[in-house]
């Protein structure tokens, strides 16, 4: 437990690194977008941190909501960011849509302790030196996986796509498939973390998107 938190507290540190050297420079729509995808993943490793040092019910729930909170719009940037990548914008229709229902899911996230459309049956346990937080999702809660993780994800995959059929400079063309990579595997994983709370099992040491812990 105490080196997933020191390895946590290094990522995070790592995290802040990267976006305060990434802010430097010309700020275009799709470098706002990256660095939003990053604050979000930034927020999800805080709210891991979180998740690791929690001694209560309602400690390990409030790190869950801020995890959750952070993937709902991690989706939406990284969407952003393709967009306006490989197609010089976001459709308006497109970012009205995924913000406001975003903003919607955040707020029923937060005030999960107030209903069961997100969370249900939630308990938590310890088990030897390890505490779990386990939960089903609610009524919205599979509602908010396919809207506002697996939606934006094949909206990104669509994009690309396109971009790389089109006939272009093999340096873009290149660079595309990089960032398609690099950002695919972070938002994949953490996709994948968000999928496992499906099935009612929770356990904060698989957080799969921040493997590094895991690694250490």
């Amino acid at each position: 437990m105490i080196v997933g938190i020191i390895s946590q507290w290094i990522i995070i540190f790592i995290t802040l690194g990267i976006l305060t050297w990434m802010s430097r420079g010309e700020n275009s729509m799709e470098k706002k977008s990256l660095l939003s995808f990053l604050v979000m993943n930034l927020i999800i490793n805080v709210g891991y941190l979180f998740e690791l040092m929690a001694s209560s019910r309602e400690g390990a729930l409030f790190a869950e909501e801020i995890q959750i909170g952070g993937m709902i719009f991690l989706g939406y940037f990284m969407c952003s960011f393709f967009c306006y990548y490989a197609q010089g914008g976001l459709p308006k229709w497109l970012s009205v849509y995924l913000f406001v229902f975003d903003f919607l899911m955040l707020v029923c996230v937060w005030t999960g302790n107030m209903h069961h459309l997100i969370f249900s049956r939630i308990t938590f346990r310890t088990v030897g030196r390890r505490l779990f937080l386990m939960y089903d999702f609610g009524v919205l809660g599979y509602f908010m996986v396919g809207i506002s993780i697996i939606f934006p994800l094949l909206v990104a995959i669509f994009t690309i796509l396109a971009y790389l059929g089109r006939v272009g400079e093999i340096g873009l063309r290149r660079r595309v498939v990089y960032w398609s990579l690099a950002m695919g595997t972070i938002y994949i994983l953490a996709s994948v973390f968000m999928m496992q709370e499906c099935t009612y099992v929770y356990d904060p040491t698989g957080m799969i998107s921040l493997a590094l812990t895991d690694l250490l």
